[in-house]
């Protein structure tokens, strides 16, 4: 209960409005009452203003029965209006302040101890308004107030009261006051605390009174049914043997279908279930014939029959053949009938039963011999899904309107059965056919237990390990590897039971008879159903050809190898020998021109040397670093040439190209020709210059371009001149990258050349 503690009032304003009603209705007839009293006691003091104040009576009189009775009486009046429960507590305060402010009036009139008298009128009052009124403690505080500053004021300015008389009068004022508005407050929180128990007993009650509603429907729905059974109890009597005789036989059925529930739990495979259904049905009712048919591509297919036998060998000779295995089309009516689950009763007939399977004659002529009745069809169906029906066929005064709820369980549980009996079936299938593959499986297939025995091979397992069939069982995988190959299967072994990965590694296995075979194997955890170890599924693929193959190649390209850094050598020596010679003679010649050509010669065959070591180097010869390439040539020229620094400067812009020798040798070749032209004919007399050298690849084609800020080629010059034995070699170098070659010369020598990226053949390329 949450209040203002001041005004008293409900912070839930629901509660507050909700207590104004409450309050309005506890209280309007002790308001009445009040009104009655207060209106009372205030004329019959009319006797003491005789006798205190004789000569004032007529003024006193007058503020009794003038000013004070006509507002009470009106207020009474008032409480049988709306109006009233509007303004209660505002009529009450009106009301009461009236009759205190007059009582102050008339202390101040009376004189000597009559004062007195009407002194103790103001503590009537006070105790009037505090209780009987049913002023709430805000209203009365306020009240109550008022009436006290009314007296002050009469009694310090007109009545000029001594001091002691003053405070003495005060004391008894404010203190009942004082415990007037304590009483006051004490009766509206217990009026308010009364009112939020009341609610809340009232809630409690609303609730009781509900689920005593709720109760005394269910004892009034109890008490019918318990009629009603007493009724039937009272008619059942007389037939007491028959309740039990049918409660025995139902407890028979239930014992039925509980052995019948387990025995289909127990159906193997190789039983037939459709026998199986038809006779315990019969057992459960005791009505034959009873015929079961499955349900395949929208044909129901006879598949058991339970039936007398003489009578059925009357059939089959009336029809000329054995039904069993008969098929009739189903239509989406007998499909969606059968689909419900529920026992349907046949309206054509056999005629309709059979689908029309026989002719109306015959149909006839079964039905006499047989004496039929009626059928009775029902689905076998389970999540949507139909497997078949069950076909009873009624002879003669046999019933089965008793029996319709047995037969419907019983078809629930033979609907289940049939599916388990499909999906072992299925399954069966499928794991012939996963053993038919895996048996056939060109690789090997093995299964290994925590201790890494063989648990599972296949045939090709047992080829691949050499050992004879149906021996491998059992039998540690460890015993067939080399030591290092088994320390490899103990880690990984660890590994995968540790973080169940899947991997795939190299063992060497060493067979029975002591030959040693490579193997690839991967793995993976496979966790056993029924015992929950961890086991491990290997694939084994035999390598040991092309391992053996592959080592052997590795053997041929390693002396490859040693053969090829031989003839490097050799080359590199003899490419040495021939360098030095040249230069000696270059040393010796006394012909400045010799010297030079010499001299070329050797750059020539640097060139060549440099393709060599870059091949040597990088050991691809598919892929030789032009720009390193290139800038070893240009550098080996600038050195032998004996260029001062800062005499040319070498302005490079080649791009990352990668070409093969035979492409690489002719470029770097013409680029040592070209070079060293410009070096040594471009800047006469220690003139200073520069040379560019750009190779690009664009679209498919190379784009070499030399130049130099020369002096230029001399004019009428003559590419093909036998003269200039350089331009004749760059020519034909050019010829051999199946190239163009275009040279101008102004304002110095510019030489491009243009040729597409093709395969030159080597001599050993050439048959």
């Amino acid at each position: 209960m949450k209040l203002f503690p001041l005004s008293l009032s409900f912070r839930d304003n629901n509660y507050e409005s909700k207590f104004q009603d409450f309050y309005y209705d506890l209280s309007l007839n002790l308001v009445r009452n009040a009104l009655l009293l207060g209106l009372f006691l205030y004329s019959s003091f009319a006797i003491l203003d005789y006798y205190l104040v004789p000569d004032l009576k007529h003024i006193f009189w007058f503020l009794r029965f003038v000013i004070i009775a006509p507002p009470v009486l009106i207020t009474y009046i008032l409480t049988y209006t709306k109006f009233f429960k509007k303004n209660f507590q505002l009529l009450m305060a009106i009301n009461i302040i009236i009759a205190g402010i007059n009582i102050s009036v008339m202390i101040l009139m009376a004189t000597g101890v009559a004062s007195y008298s009407y002194y103790a009128g103001i503590m009537l009052v006070l105790i009037y308004c505090y209780t009987v009124s049913k002023l709430r403690f805000i209203w009365a505080s306020v009240v109550g107030l008022i009436i006290i500053v009314s007296y002050e004021i009469i009694s310090l300015s007109l009545l000029k009261t001594s001091t002691m008389i003053f405070v003495n009068n005060n004391f008894f004022l404010v203190g009942a006051n004082f415990l007037g508005m304590l009483a006051c407050y004490t009766i509206e929180y217990t009026t308010r605390k009364n009112f939020f128990l009341l609610e809340l007993l009232e809630i409690e009650q609303q609730k009781t009174k509900n689920i005593n509603a709720s109760l005394e429907d269910k004892v009034i729905n109890r008490t019918k049914k318990i009629t009603e059974t007493l009724q039937d109890l009272t008619k059942e009597i007389n037939t007491r043997r028959l309740a039990e005789e049918k409660n025995n036989a139902y407890n028979k059925e239930l014992e039925l279908i509980t052995n019948t529930a387990l025995d289909f739990v127990r159906l193997t495979p190789q039983i037939n279930i459709y026998n199986v259904i038809s006779k315990k049905l019969f057992e459960l009712i005791g009505i034959s014939p009873i015929t079961i048919s499955s349900y395949e591509n929208s044909k129901l297919i006879l598949k058991s029959i339970h039936f007398n036998s003489k009578l059925f060998d009357k059939v089959i000779k009336l029809i000329g053949f054995n039904p069993i295995g008969l098929s009739s089309d189903s239509t989406d009516e007998i499909e969606n009938l059968l689909l419900s689950g529920k026992l349907i009763k046949i309206a054509g007939g056999f005629q309709e039963f059979t689908s029309g399977g026989f002719s109306q004659t015959m149909s006839s002529s079964i039905s006499k011999l047989l004496n039929i009745k009626s059928i009775y069809a029902i689905g076998l169906t389970s999540n949507g899904k139909l497997f078949g029906s069950i076909n009873i066929i009624l002879r003669g005064n046999s019933s089965i309107v008793d029996k319709k709820n047995l037969i419907e369980l019983y078809a629930q549980l033979v609907s289940i059965a049939i599916q388990r009996d499909f999906a072992i079936k299925d399954l069966k299938i499928s794991e012939e056919k996963n053993t038919t593959v895996v048996e056939n499986m060109g690789e090997g297939i093995g299964i290994v237990n925590s201790n890494e025995e063989f648990i599972y091979v296949n045939k090709a397992a047992e080829v691949i390990f050499g050992v004879e069939p149906g021996t491998l069982i059992s039998q540690n995988l460890k015993d067939f590897l080399s030591p290092e190959s088994a320390l490899n299967v103990l880690s990984r072994t660890s590994n995968k039971l540790e973080n169940d990965l899947l991997s795939t590694y190299d063992l060497e296995i060493i067979r029975p008879n002591g030959e040693i075979r490579f193997i690839t194997v991967t793995s993976s955890l496979s966790p056993n159903r029924q015992t929950d170890e961890k086991e491990i599924i290997g694939i084994f693929r035999d390598n040991t050809i092309r391992i053996k193959a592959e080592q052997k190649t590795l053997k041929a390209l390693n002396e490859k190898e040693i053969l090829l850094k031989e003839v490097f050598h050799r080359v590199k020596n003899n490419l040495q020998i021939i360098t030095s010679i040249l230069r000696m003679q270059a040393q010796l010649a006394e012909n400045e021109s010799v010297k030079t050509k010499l001299q070329k010669s050797v750059d020539r065959i640097h060139s060549m040397a440099l393709v060599q070591s870059k091949l040597f180097q990088s050991g691809d010869f598919e892929n030789i670093n032009i720009p390193s390439y290139i800038s070893g040539i240009v550098a080996n020229l600038i050195s032998t040439n004996n260029v001062s620094p800062g005499k040319i400067k070498i302005n490079y812009n080649i791009e990352d190209i990668r070409m093969d020798v035979n492409m690489a040798t002719p470029c770097g070749m013409i680029v040592s020709e070209i070079i060293s032209n410009s070096i040594q004919h471009a800047f006469p007399n220690d003139a200073k210059g520069e040379i560019g050298i750009s190779f690009k690849f664009n679209s498919d084609q190379f784009h070499l371009e030399l130049s130099d800020n020369g002096i230029g080629l001399p004019q009428n010059f003559d590419v093909n001149s036998k003269g200039s034995i350089g331009f004749i070699l760059v020519n034909t170098l050019v010829s051999q990258l199946r190239g163009n070659l275009d040279i101008t010369s102004v304002n110095g020598t510019k030489i491009i050349i243009t040729f597409n990226n093709q395969d030159l053949k080597t001599f050993s390329k050439i048959k």
